[in-house]
């Protein structure tokens, strides 16, 4: 029997096997570390282990630990055993330096040290109260001489800490710190360092947990009190709507794959409940059955009715025998007891529509989603979230719905939290999209930066849909190209085999990554790495480049003069 639909990411994959890792002793390799090259690698970790994030790639994998210092990956999230590793990390002893450095070897014998970039941000222990509650934490400061914006990150649902599940927090909180955001993330209450009880919280004691932690932020010297905001996962969409009722004036929000931008708990879960009955082959008779069970339970806690009790218990037993439909069942009226309040349809508002909340926002927001999602209504959500904010007061709103991403973000092809496991990346454009809407509302780049990241972006969509329109209007007359074999091309001869290139690599898209840009007046500069991934006789192909693009304004509108291309090795 499922204990169910908000704590399902919780209770899959990284269930097993537990490593118990000691923070005094793992904490010290979190970060980012950086090879001669220039080449990057992002170490995070979770309560039971560490995680590898590759930012040029968005390659994700979780770790296992062979001892102390060397741990493996595989070629998906969660590899078998040591002989599937593709990837072996080793962390360096104190010897060899004041900074942390880490191996890394490949199965075929080569080796690259890489050593944690300490000028990137900087992070401070953090600790504040709400009320008799005590949060710990950590803020990641960039290393810039002017006051910097800051981001408050909120859990999901369940015990997390401040790297959140799958150390989903800290690869968001490294990224966005690296593009000169603060971030700051801490354990949930009743988690890691943080005292009190996250199973008995409700969404409005979540959201003065977050109040709190703003409060801390107003008043670092580093961190520019106008421009503080919040940001959350999933359970976090809830809270971050009550957290809009509590402080209106909040200038930016943003959420990733949150049900609560658009429905209840009640309501998501059925969708979840229905979603992972299809997907382990009930018939809809099988699913209707399943969620009017779920039903039973939510009427029976609105009502705590003997009659409704007994609804709910002889749906369930109804089901008890029938696969799949008994692994995704609420519990018996027996197992419910009422005056603990420490189950999740107890402790929370399941019936809350935080669509009210939305409408009545005044900042900025983002919503964020997969559409392959097994937790959230995508659809029914962001439509909901569009109606409220057209007839509100928002700022300024952006929905974004990744075509072939679940609820973490992570590239899927299935709607079904089943396949984590197999997984490799992050949807490419999600890190990207989210630090440029958080630079480009908190007006923390200059506005030439944010027109050029648009026209970039613009220029790689008309390559994957062979758009000659738009790739006519991006390229300056005099533009060129120039490719690793030192061949060029004109703004005539790449229009023209436009095309052709829908056709030799037919699905090709495009995406960039670790994008650096530099502002010099009528003149922005961006580089980066770009990756092609296409289809080459069926079989799928990838090419990942270094490039540097330039960009000048003509008066009208920037468009890209040069570009120049050379092998990531």
């Amino acid at each position: 029997m499922r204990i169910t639909g908000l704590l399902i990411l919780l209770l899959l994959p990284f269930a097993v096997p537990a490593q118990d890792l000691n923070a005094a002793v793992y904490d010290r390799y979190l970060g980012t570390y950086q090879t001669a090259d220039h080449k990057e690698l992002v170490i995070g970790r979770s309560f039971v282990r560490l995680f590898s994030f590759d930012p040029q790639t968005f390659d994700f994998r979780g770790l296992y630990r062979l001892n102390d210092t060397t741990w493996f990956s595989g070629k998906t999230i969660l590899p078998d055993t040591p002989r599937t590793a593709s990837t072996t990390i080793t962390f360096l002893s104190a010897s060899q330096g004041p900074v942390p450095q880490v191996l890394v070897a490949s199965p075929a014998g080569t080796a690259q040290r890489a050593v944690r970039a300490t000028l990137l941000y900087r992070e401070e222990a953090v600790r504040f109260k709400n009320g008799n509650t005590t949060l710990s934490g950590t803020l990641l400061l960039p290393d810039q001489p002017r006051r910097v914006p800051a981001v408050v990150l909120l859990h999901g649902s369940g015990e997390q800490n401040r790297h959140g599940y799958a150390s989903y927090m800290r690869i968001i909180a490294d990224h966005l710190a690296k593009n000169g955001i603060a971030v700051l993330t801490y354990d949930k209450r009743g988690c890691g360092s943080s005292t009190g009880r996250w199973q008995t919280a409700s969404f409005r004691e979540l959201a003065e947990d977050a109040l709190q932690a703003r409060q801390l932020l107003a008043h670092h010297p580093r961190i520019d009190p106008r421009k503080i905001g919040f940001g959350g996962s999933s359970q976090a969409g809830w809270i971050l709507a009550k957290l809009t009722a509590l402080q209106p004036d909040t200038p930016f929000i943003f959420c990733l794959s949150g049900a609560g931008m658009g429905t209840s708990a009640a309501q998501q879960n059925l969708y979840n409940t229905a979603t992972e009955l299809r997907a382990n082959g009930a018939t809809e008779a099988q699913v209707a059955a399943g969620v009017q069970a779920w039903r039973n339970l939510y009427n029976y806690v609105g009502s705590r009715r003997p009659e409704d009790a007994s609804k709910l218990d002889a749906s369930v037993a109804g089901l008890a025998s029938t696969s799949p439909v008994r692994d995704f069942l609420p519990p018996l009226s027996t197992s419910i007891d009422f005056q603990k309040t420490d189950q999740w349809f107890q402790a929370l508002e399941i019936t809350y529509d935080p669509t009210t909340d939305w409408a009545a926002y005044r900042g900025s927001l983002l919503a964020m989603f997969g559409e392959l999602d097994a937790s959230t209504p995508v659809q029914e959500v962001s439509q909901a979230l569009t109606r409220s904010l057209t007839k509100g007061r928002a700022k300024k709103s952006t929905v974004i719905i990744y075509p072939q991403a679940n609820h973490l973000l992570l590239r899927a092809s299935t709607r079904s939290d089943s396949e984590f496991g197999r997984l490799t990346s992050f949807e490419p454009h999600f890190l990207p999209d989210l630090s440029n809407w958080l630079l480009a509302v908190t007006t923390s780049e200059s506005a030439a930066i944010t027109q050029v990241k648009q026209a970039e972006r613009a220029w790689l969509t008309a390559y994957e849909q062979g758009d000659t329109a738009a790739m006519k209007n991006i390229l300056a007359d005099t533009f060129t190209i120039t490719f690793p074999n030192g061949l060029t091309q004109t703004k005539q001869q790449v229009v023209k085999e436009l095309p052709n290139l829908r056709i030799c690599c037919p699905g090709a898209r495009l995406y960039t990554s670790v994008q650096r840009a530099a502002d010099h007046g009528k003149t922005v500069v961006l580089t980066g790495v770009v990756t092609t991934e296409f289809l080459k006789n069926g079989v799928p192909e990838v090419i990942r480049q270094r490039y540097t693009d330039t960009y000048a304004y003509t008066g009208r509108r920037w468009q890209v003069v040069t570009s120049r291309l050379v092998d990531y090795k």
